[in-house]
């Protein structure tokens, strides 16, 4: 960890838990940051803080349970179902959604890019990739919702594909699929299906969307 790190970590467990911060950061010099977790009961000075810091430590080894227990987006659907919640009942405006992902197809964070009308100006390359640095992520995944029903996509929504594609892959992070869906579900578009914009690289999604293709129905371009 940094020192800025630390300070906010110890900053944080200071206003969570009511130990001054002094008293926190000089826990962490003596016994490291980990001791926050593992023995913070020296720096507690009444029952309040016990109680606090018991659930401060619950909260955190829950933590490390939430993220080895991350569903990995290995289908259009699954990328839909968890875009899906981050609309929530905001269904009349489109939204654009980036998923940052790790190896393992698993996402460690989102950003609502842009609300409304989608075009090639509102989505920038540019802070979509730093974005998914900042994130640490080795790919992403976009989507966003189509308040008419239909997800046939425009051509705003190919050219934003193809400009994300071609930024990827100049930094490393590679764009696995571009979903559009709509409210009900019942339409959902995949460029990793259906659009030659996104090429087929043999990682697990795409052997899951190639079979998914080969039964599926193909929809208008035109």
């Amino acid at each position: 960890m940094t020192k800025i790190e630390i300070y906010s970590y110890a900053s944080s467990f200071s206003k969570v838990v009511g130990v001054s911060e002094e008293k926190v950061l000089d826990h962490i010099e003596s016994w490291g940051a980990s001791s926050l977790v593992e023995n913070a009961y020296p720096i507690l000075e009444n029952t309040e803080q016990v109680k606090k810091y018991e659930c401060f430590k619950n909260m955190m080894s829950l933590t490390g349970e939430i993220k080895r227990e991350r569903t990995p987006l290995t289908s259009p659907e699954a990328a839909r179902d968890y875009m899906a919640t981050l609309v929530g009942s905001e269904w009349q405006k489109e939204r654009f959604i980036i998923v940052f992902l790790n190896s393992k197809l698993e996402p460690v964070g989102h950003d609502i890019a842009s609300v409304g009308t989608l075009n090639q100006s509102l989505v920038h390359p540019r802070e979509v990739f730093k974005k998914a640095i900042v994130h640490s992520a080795a790919n992403i995944m976009v989507g966003h919702n189509h308040p008419s029903g239909s997800c046939v996509p425009s051509k705003e929504d190919n050219g934003v594909t193809k400009r994300l594609k071609e930024v990827g892959e100049i930094v490393g992070i590679p764009v696995v699929d571009h979903i559009i869906f709509e409210e009900l579900g019942k339409d959902i578009y995949s460029y990793r299906q259906h659009s030659s914009v996104l090429e087929e690289k043999g990682t697990q999604y795409e052997e899951t969307t190639r079979t998914q293709k080969d039964s599926s129905f193909e929809l208008n371009m035109e």
